[in-house]
């Protein structure tokens, strides 16, 4: 008897496991569950009912319990059955988004609209900062309501929150999308919490989520609002966008993976946001696309190890992430790219095929990766830089300006003279890294408004090769080093530009003035 007990009490469980299984999954891919003819004979009997009968295809232990084959007294296939499985779902997802809430600050959002039945019903979505300190937004709960009046709309958020013991004092911000009265001013809802608690501030946000279904839509610039949420899943519907800017808003959330299938985007703008998660794997393999600027958010992740297909890209600008992992070469065969801008990340490894022929085709006019944790030899990065003067339509104004950082990073070895190549750069920082032996003396006689290469190892002389055909010199930091000697006479001919020559905690040994024509700078900085 405890046997026969114990077999069945396995059974019920298997049971209930594949229909709370069953129910997860179509809740999760937002399929409907019931069919319009559900009898025995029927070919089509709903998702439910023909995920059941899938599983049992492939399963003999379920087969014998689900179905025809079930007990009459626990078929549990009912609606009603799905309903309550469904409900504890619900409650569960709530309860780990309450506790993930915790006592911290919140802001709600609500969406009011009506279903099927024409009942009104209202979607509660929370946004809050979890424990790791990214901006979360989570739908919450789903309460239908006789009314949109200003009262009955109060009372039944009210009592969602209460329900789960969130503090209407904790509410940092409020936004709506629906009935009108839900924006008044002074007499609708958004007065009323504030009433309640005064730091409950009203916020626009980006309120369709099927922006962009219409399949027409080729343009989208949201270019700094107050626009908070997440960005739709089917922006791109009908491939036709070419240009997405949603700089400088309170965004949240990951991009859209459909996005890596918008084929005929040219620009992509989401800079200075709050999104989080990893880039979508294909996004920068888009045929048509030059600009991608997404600078200041959270994303992380790594860079995909392959492209899918060759790249217009012109400007790459992911500054200001939690970017880790490898630097890719596939970033220097991209034949377009005048900008890469990759700092403030944690990128801490170069690709050893970085500096190979097939891969070394990128010219710069611009390549910062200050401010990460990349490590060895600075020859292996490919610096080419263009030798033309840059004008691009991203751009607003003609830029000759070529700049190249590395600072805060670890790399070792010497300065490469490769460098020295690019006859037009401007700007060199090599700052904060682990440098050694002698400064290259054709770096010295480059036409620089700034060079920086200190906090190094560096070692020897500086060379006296600055020349008088290069009065641009403005900034020259060596600080920081080990050089030793005095100071070359030939810097003085960049006195009619220098403001700043910083050449503290190293071994020159010099007299002050350092020369004659010293006497007659015009309020330089000299840190020596």
């Amino acid at each position: 008897m405890n046997a026969q007990n114990s077999e069945q009490i396995l059974n019920n469980r298997l049971r209930v496991k594949t229909f709370i299984d069953v129910v997860r999954w179509l809740a999760f891919q937002g399929c409907a569950f019931t069919g319009h003819d559900e009898t025995f004979d029927s070919k089509n009997r709903g998702n439910f009912l023909d995920m059941l009968k899938l599983l049992a295809s492939y399963n003999d232990k379920v087969g014998k319990l689900v179905l025809e084959n079930a007990h009459k007294s626990s078929k549990y296939n009912s609606p009603q059955i799905q309903k309550e499985i469904l409900e504890v779902l619900a409650k569960k997802v709530r309860n780990k988004i309450r506790e993930d809430v915790g006592d911290s600050q919140f802001c709600i959002i609500f969406y009011e609209a009506r279903d099927e039945s024409k009942r009104e019903q209202m979607a509660i979505i929370l946004r809050f900062v979890d424990v790791d300190g990214f901006i979360q937004e989570r739908f919450f709960d789903l309460v239908h309501i006789k009314d949109t009046s200003v009262l009955t709309l109060k009372n039944e958020i009210s009592a969602a929150l209460s329900l789960h013991c969130l503090d209407i004092q904790n509410i940092r911000g409020q936004g709506y999308d629906g009935a009108s009265n839900m924006r008044g001013e002074w007499n609708g809802l958004q007065a009323l919490f504030l009433k309640d608690c005064p730091y409950a501030y009203y916020s626009k946000f980006l309120t369709p989520p099927l922006l962009g279904r219409n399949g027409k839509l080729q343009l989208l610039d949201l270019l700094s609002n107050n626009l908070t949420g997440t960005l739709p899943p089917y922006i791109c519907f009908g491939n036709r966008l070419k240009i997405l800017n949603t700089e400088e808003n309170l965004l949240v959330g990951p991009i859209p993976n459909s996005l890596e299938r918008c084929e005929s985007l040219s620009e992509i703008r989401m800079g200075r946001n709050f999104l989080n998660g990893s880039m979508p794997r294909d996004l920068f393999s888009l045929p048509n696309l030059t600009n991608v600027m997404l600078q200041s958010n959270r994303l992380a992740g790594k860079f995909p190890i392959f492209l899918r297909n060759d790249s217009k890209l012109v400007i790459l600008d992911i500054s200001d992430n939690k970017i880790h992992g490898e630097l890719p070469s596939w970033i220097w065969r991209l034949r377009d790219l005048q900008i890469l801008n990759l700092s403030h990340n944690y990128l801490e490894t170069l690709d050893v095929n970085l500096n190979s022929p097939k891969t070394s085709q990128s010219s710069f006019y611009i390549l910062d990766l200050q401010s990460n944790q990349l490590k060895g030899q600075l020859s292996t990065l490919p610096l080419h830089f263009r030798d033309d003067y840059f004008y691009h339509a991203g751009l607003t104004r003609l830029s000759s300006i070529f700049f190249f950082s590395v600072l805060r990073n670890k790399f070792n070895r010497t300065i490469p003279t490769s460098m020295c190549n690019a006859t037009l750069l401007e700007g060199v920082d090599l700052s904060n890294n682990l440098l050694i032996g002698m400064i290259p003396q054709c770096l010295i006689a480059m036409n620089l408004r700034v060079l920086n290469l200190g906090g190094n190892n560096l070692t020897g002389v500086i060379p006296d090769s600055f020349s008088e055909d290069l009065l641009s010199l403005q900034t020259l930091v060596l600080n920081g080093n080990q050089l030793e000697g005095e100071l070359p006479k030939s810097l003085a001919k960049c006195n009619t530009q220098l403001e700043v020559l910083d050449i503290e905690n190293n071994r020159i040994q010099d007299t002050y003035p350092l020369f004659e024509e010293h006497r007659h700078v015009a309020s330089p900085y000299f840190a020596i």
